[in-house]
Protein backbone atom coordinates (compact mmCIF):
# COMPACT_ATOMS: atom_id res chain seq x y z
CA UNK A 1 0.00 0.00 0.00
CA UNK A 2 0.93 3.52 -0.77
CA UNK A 3 -0.14 7.18 -0.36
CA UNK A 4 0.01 9.67 -3.33
CA UNK A 5 2.69 11.10 -1.50
CA UNK A 6 4.76 8.11 -1.20
CA UNK A 7 4.33 8.18 -5.29
CA UNK A 8 5.09 11.40 -5.82
CA UNK A 9 8.56 11.62 -3.54
CA UNK A 10 9.88 8.44 -5.16
CA UNK A 11 9.25 10.58 -8.72
CA UNK A 12 11.24 13.15 -7.08
CA UNK A 13 13.91 11.40 -5.52
CA UNK A 14 14.37 9.43 -8.82
CA UNK A 15 14.84 12.23 -10.98
CA UNK A 16 16.55 14.65 -9.15
CA UNK A 17 20.19 15.05 -9.81
CA UNK A 18 22.40 15.67 -6.98
CA UNK A 19 25.42 17.93 -7.77
CA UNK A 20 27.23 16.17 -10.35
CA UNK A 21 25.45 12.80 -10.29
CA UNK A 22 22.73 12.54 -12.75
CA UNK A 23 19.33 11.31 -11.77
CA UNK A 24 18.91 7.61 -11.38
CA UNK A 25 16.22 7.62 -14.01
CA UNK A 26 14.70 9.71 -16.43
CA UNK A 27 11.54 11.50 -16.06
CA UNK A 28 9.56 9.38 -18.51
CA UNK A 29 10.99 6.29 -16.54
CA UNK A 30 10.01 7.09 -13.47
CA UNK A 31 6.90 8.34 -14.76
CA UNK A 32 6.13 4.80 -16.10
CA UNK A 33 7.25 3.16 -12.77
CA UNK A 34 5.09 5.28 -10.71
CA UNK A 35 2.24 4.16 -13.16
CA UNK A 36 2.74 0.70 -12.55
CA UNK A 37 2.85 1.32 -8.41
CA UNK A 38 -0.29 3.45 -8.95
CA UNK A 39 -2.12 0.37 -11.13
CA UNK A 40 -0.01 -2.77 -8.72
CA UNK A 41 -0.11 -1.39 -5.27
CA UNK A 42 -3.23 -0.21 -3.04
CA UNK A 43 -3.30 3.75 -3.23
CA UNK A 44 -4.48 5.13 0.56
CA UNK A 45 -6.52 8.39 0.37
CA UNK A 46 -5.03 11.30 2.57
CA UNK A 47 -7.81 12.27 4.77
CA UNK A 48 -8.52 15.15 7.26
CA UNK A 49 -8.04 12.70 10.08
CA UNK A 50 -4.62 11.29 8.53
CA UNK A 51 -3.71 14.76 8.47
CA UNK A 52 -4.65 15.60 11.94
CA UNK A 53 -2.83 12.71 13.40
CA UNK A 54 0.27 13.71 11.45
CA UNK A 55 0.36 17.23 12.61
CA UNK A 56 -0.14 15.62 16.34
CA UNK A 57 3.02 13.36 15.81
CA UNK A 58 4.83 16.38 14.35
CA UNK A 59 4.40 18.50 16.96
CA UNK A 60 4.91 16.07 19.79
CA UNK A 61 7.57 14.36 18.53
CA UNK A 62 9.66 16.65 15.95
CA UNK A 63 9.11 14.53 13.18
CA UNK A 64 9.17 15.93 9.84
CA UNK A 65 5.34 16.81 9.00
CA UNK A 66 5.52 14.63 5.59
CA UNK A 67 7.35 11.83 7.44
CA UNK A 68 4.41 12.32 9.80
CA UNK A 69 1.72 12.22 7.17
CA UNK A 70 2.97 9.06 5.70
CA UNK A 71 3.30 7.40 9.98
CA UNK A 72 -0.38 8.48 10.30
CA UNK A 73 -1.50 7.02 7.32
CA UNK A 74 0.24 3.58 8.00
CA UNK A 75 -1.59 3.89 11.81
CA UNK A 76 -4.89 4.44 11.16
CA UNK A 77 -5.15 1.68 8.18
CA UNK A 78 -3.33 -0.94 10.53
CA UNK A 79 -0.19 -1.66 8.44
CA UNK A 80 2.94 -2.38 10.52
CA UNK A 81 5.34 -1.54 8.64
CA UNK A 82 6.42 1.58 6.59
CA UNK A 83 9.72 0.23 4.35
CA UNK A 84 12.36 3.39 4.62
CA UNK A 85 15.83 4.71 4.60
CA UNK A 86 14.89 7.18 7.12
CA UNK A 87 13.72 5.29 10.29
CA UNK A 88 13.18 8.47 12.41
CA UNK A 89 15.73 7.16 14.86
CA UNK A 90 13.63 4.73 16.20
CA UNK A 91 12.33 1.33 14.74
CA UNK A 92 9.10 1.53 16.07
CA UNK A 93 6.77 4.63 16.72
CA UNK A 94 3.67 3.35 18.34
CA UNK A 95 3.32 0.42 16.70
CA UNK A 96 4.08 0.72 12.94
CA UNK A 97 7.85 -0.49 12.39
CA UNK A 98 10.31 1.36 10.00
CA UNK A 99 12.29 -1.24 8.16
CA UNK A 100 15.29 -0.12 5.98
CA UNK A 101 14.90 -1.96 2.42
CA UNK A 102 18.89 -1.04 2.11
CA UNK A 103 20.52 -2.23 5.37
CA UNK A 104 22.83 -5.13 4.68
CA UNK A 105 20.82 -8.30 5.36
CA UNK A 106 16.96 -6.92 4.37
CA UNK A 107 15.35 -9.59 2.98
CA UNK A 108 11.66 -8.89 1.95
CA UNK A 109 10.63 -12.37 2.97
CA UNK A 110 11.26 -11.27 6.60
CA UNK A 111 8.16 -8.87 5.83
CA UNK A 112 6.06 -12.09 5.10
CA UNK A 113 5.92 -11.09 1.86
Amino acid sequence: MVTPQVIAEFFDVTTRSAGRVPPLLSRAAATSVAYDLLASCRCLDVTPLTTAAALNRAVNSQMRIFDAQIWAAARLNGIETILSEDTQGRPVIEGVWYVNPFATGFRLAQLGL
